[in-house]
Parts: structure tokens; sequence; C-alpha cells
């Protein structure tokens, strides 16, 4: 179901995008159940190309500015040499170089290596950690967070964030909640972090002669206008309004419904109705709307990323195919844009989630690599991961600006990634592997392949679910 540190080369892109064998994992910036066209995973992971590299080197004239938007008042880590660790792939580990360039520019004598060993990027943390010999900071994927603060393995970065003038109101509200937890800051800054957007053909679209979506949309209105987007050719479908997605979650929310029955997530709540019917309605596109296609259709059809091959409409979506498309532009032949997640009864409610940035007890240069992340935070290195898209900026200034919304590179409503009609973080928890494993995951898979229904797949899992449950560990308490 997923595979999030890995990401692939710039010929695996055009794989993906030409519908090859090759079912891209997610970006791990916001990794875990993929988009899916049937059984396949939609496009994630980013491939290549080089976006400008101008960000860092107009960048690094604002690292000494003294900001309270985390930029380092004085140069703190001469003649330090510190370890970055991250995953991705050679495009990845570019645009992390030009980020970090903008600390070692304002800090003469010192330099980054950003280390990325490949492989199971959190087992081969763990390893470090376990060995003593931590790296001097590390991205760490949201869903390994809350696991590794119960370890609590982790420096808390409040101490370090108020000494240095850090100034929570510079930042996005839903990127600084996830890296806090009980008032402590735990991450800083948010890495490869977005919401989830609806992508559209717009070829497709004016040739079927369908409006394009509105952020008014309603569920109705998408099922509608999918309908009229599916095209049957010889009385087998070729082409589909939409892919059933996997980001099930906001779904859920926009039902009325939530993940778990109260605030301290102590115990699970998609077997209720409000959460079992947005499942269920999600099913319904493939097995009973017949506007998505099951495994075998979408594998009939190359496989791939349906959408990016013109053979799907719609796509629901991290903000990483906009990194993948314009990395490799070239490989899109049609007209595309993006549109918020349409209303249910709830209205339009997205999921944001990203990764957090950390550093680890037993660190020998704890206060050079807090200088680092503050600086990863900062105008100038904020710029370098926004002209690439890495991610959606956690310094408000730089996600809000004309050069990131208004660049003049599709997709033209970027605002709508930026700033959806209402976005909630991802409920993680300490559990969520063994629940995606051993808990709601393999119902969910039964009722990805139409072997039952939501309430079925849910009820059998429930008891399975409840005994992860009461195992239960506070991510807060870790600290």
């Amino acid at each position: 179901m997923r595979n999030r540190n890995v990401e692939v080369s710039r010929r695996d892109l055009v794989r993906f995008v030409a519908g090859g064998l090759l079912a891209i994992p997610l970006l791990a910036a916001c990794g875990g159940s993929a988009a899916t066209s049937g059984a396949a995973t939609s496009a994630g992971s980013p491939a290549s190309t080089t976006a400008s590299g101008t960000a860092a080197n107009s960048a690094a004239s604002s690292a000494d500015t003294g900001s309270s938007a985390g930029v380092a008042t004085k140069p703190a880590g001469k003649g330090a040499s510190l370890q970055w660790m991250v995953w991705g792939d050679d495009w990845s580990n570019k645009v992390e170089k030009e980020a970090t360039s903008v600390w070692a520019q304002a800090n003469p004598g010192s330099s980054v290596e950003v280390l990325n060993k490949g492989g199971d990027h959190f087992q081969t943390l763990l390893t470090m950690l376990a060995g003593g010999t931590p790296p001097d900071a590390s991205i760490v994927d949201g869903y390994n967070e809350p696991e590794i603060i119960t370890r609590g393995t982790i420096v808390e970065l409040s101490p370090y964030a108020q000494k240095t003038g850090i100034d929570k109101a510079d930042y996005d509200a839903n990127q600084w909640n996830e890296n806090s937890c009980g008032g402590k800051l735990y991450s800083f800054p948010n890495m490869r972090c977005y919401n989830v957007v609806m992508y559209y053909n717009k070829d497709l679209f004016q040739k079927a002669g369908v409006a394009f979506p509105t952020p008014s949309w309603t569920w109705d209105d998408f099922v509608t206008a999918c309908q009229k987007l599916t095209v049957t050719q010889g009385g087998q479908r070729v082409q589909w309004g939409t892919l059933r997605t996997g980001y099930w979650w906001p779904f859920v929310w926009m039902n009325g419904g939530e993940m778990y029955a109260n605030d301290q997530l102590t115990q699970v709540a998609v077997d209720q109705p409000a959460a079992t019917e947005s499942l269920q309605w999600l099913a319904d596109l493939v097995y009973k709307n017949h506007v998505a296609p099951t495994a075998a259709e979408a594998k009939a059809a190359g496989g791939g990323n349906l959408f990016f091959t013109g053979k799907s409409a719609t796509e629901f979506q991290w903000g990483t195919d906009i990194a993948n498309v314009r990395r490799a532009p070239e490989t899109v032949t049609f007209d595309w844009d993006i549109a918020p997640v349409p209303s249910g009864k709830n209205g339009s409610i997205t999921v944001f989630k990203g990764n957090g940035a950390m550093l680890f007890k037993g660190g020998k240069q704890i206060d050079q690599a807090w200088d680092l992340l503050r600086t990863l935070g900062s105008e100038g290195s904020q710029q370098v991961y926004a002209s690439y898209v890495r991610q959606i900026p956690m310094l408000k200034k730089v996600a809000q600006s004309d050069s990131f919304l208004k660049s003049g590179k599709k997709p033209a409503h970027m605002e709508y990634l930026v700033n959806p009609p209402k976005s909630r973080n991802l409920q993680l928890i300490a559990e969520w592997n063994r629940m995606e494993k051993e808990g709601w995951g393999p119902g969910l898979s039964k009722l990805w392949a139409g072997q039952t229904t939501a309430q079925e797949a849910m009820t059998q899992q429930k008891q399975a679910m409840d005994t992860i449950m009461a195992g239960h560990k506070s991510a807060c308490a870790g600290l």
C-alpha cells in the first residue's frame, strides 16, 4: 500500500507518464495510502529536471537579517561540518544541497553533507540512533514522527525556538501544528508538505462539454461530471472520470465523520455510519457508478498514472504531481489545472501532511544543527524549496508570494493548493503503521477490491483496531 521514501529518475517519470509498467510511489512528502487507479498507485515521486538555481544565491544574502522568521541572527556554525539526513533521488538531493547552502554561505568555513543512505530511511535512522551515531539532523516522515517521539530520542526544540526568536505567527498554522504536540515543538521546519487537491484535464472537460470544476462543486456534481467524462468503446471503458483515491480521510471528515472517537485519539470511529458512508461512496466510484477503473481495467489501460496519460479526467493527489510535471513538462501534452476537493455535507475539506526536521539526543553539535534547521525555515531556504515546488513553504510570506502563487507556470490556480477552503492535519498516531497493516488497512484493501462493503469491512476490523488502540502511546508523552 505504501512505499514512502522512494523517488525515481527522470527516465522512470517518462515511463510513468507514458503509461509504462511503473506504479510510481508517492513522494515521501506526503506518502501514505496512495491515490490509486484501481490497485495501482497514482503518481507521486518527483523525478528530475533542473529548476533555476538562483534561489539559493539570492537567498544567501538574507541569512543574516535577524528576522523572527527563523533566519540566523549571527553566524553560529563557523567551522562546523553537519550531516543533514534525507531520502530521495538525485534531483531531491540537489534541492537539499541548494537549500542548505544558504546556511553554509552564512557560516564561512562550515559545510553541510546531504546524507542519503537509500533504502528504508526510517529504519536506517533507528539503527543509527541505537548505535549512538545519530545524524546531526534528519527529515522524519510524518507517519513515523509519533513513533520516534514515543521512543524519547529526539530533542525538544521549544527552548531553541524561544531563544532565537522564532515567531509562530510567521508560519502556516497546519504546518506548525504538525510540528507540535502538547504545546511543545518537536520538529522544525515542516518539510515536503502539501494539501490534497483535485487535478483535472481541461482538454477532456472541454471535449465532453463539461464545465471546469469550481469551489462550489459537491460530491453529486463531481459524480455527474465524471459520468459524462467516462468513455466506453466496443463495450469496454477506455477513459474514466476519475481515479479511486486512497486518501480517504478528508472524505470521512466532509461527511461528518471522524477517524477517532475522542480528542485523545484512543478509540477509532471509522466503523461509525458517517465514516463508512464516505468510504462506500469512494468504492462506489468504481463498482457502482463505474467512473473510476478497477485494478484490472487500470492494468489493461497501461497502468502508471492514468491521469497524466490522458485516460482519467481527474485525480486527487498531493502537490507532488505539480513538482513532477514541472520537472518534465514535455511529458504532459494536455492542458490541466487544479481545484478544491468537492464538498460533502460539511463542505470542502482537504488533508494536510508533511514531514518533520528533527534533532536527536546524543548529537554532538546540537546548537549548530538547530541553527541549520532555523535557516531552513528562513526566507532564503524557503525560497529555494518554493522554486522547485518541493513543498508548500512553511513561511507564510513565501507561500503567499506572487512568485509562488502566480509564477506563470501550471497550474493556473496554485492558490487552491496553498489556500484551500478548509484543511485539516492528518491525525497521526504512534500506532499508525500497525493500523494500516492490521487495523483498518486489511478492511480497506477488501473494500477497494470490491470484495465487501465499507460497513462490513470496518465492523470486521473493529476488534483488531480496538486491540491496537488499547496500547496507544501519546506522542506528547515522549518529549
